[in-house]
């Protein structure tokens, strides 16, 4: 186990997305870490207005660290 996997599995729990239990692509894995990231516009970013942009919910996965973004923040299982 890697110093980026241990630091993740703190973290780390299992979600759910429009009722499926949400795997990673890549391993397989369950468990993931939500974090949040902005979607910028070219429009609100030239007014300095990038706070008024829209949000996404981006789940990291726990052993691998691929990120799957979310439009709809996914639901927590544990």
């Amino acid at each position: 186990m890697n110093r980026y996997t241990e630091r993740k599995r703190a973290g780390a729990a299992s979600f759910t997305a429009a009722g499926k239990p949400v795997r990673c692509g890549h391993c397989g894995g369950g468990s993931f870490e939500l974090r949040h990231a902005l979607l910028n516009t070219a429009g609100l970013t030239f007014f300095k207005l990038d706070w008024a942009n829209r949000q996404a919910a981006v789940l990291v996965c726990g052993t691998c660290g691929l990120a799957q973004w979310f439009l709809q923040e996914p639901e927590r299982a544990d």
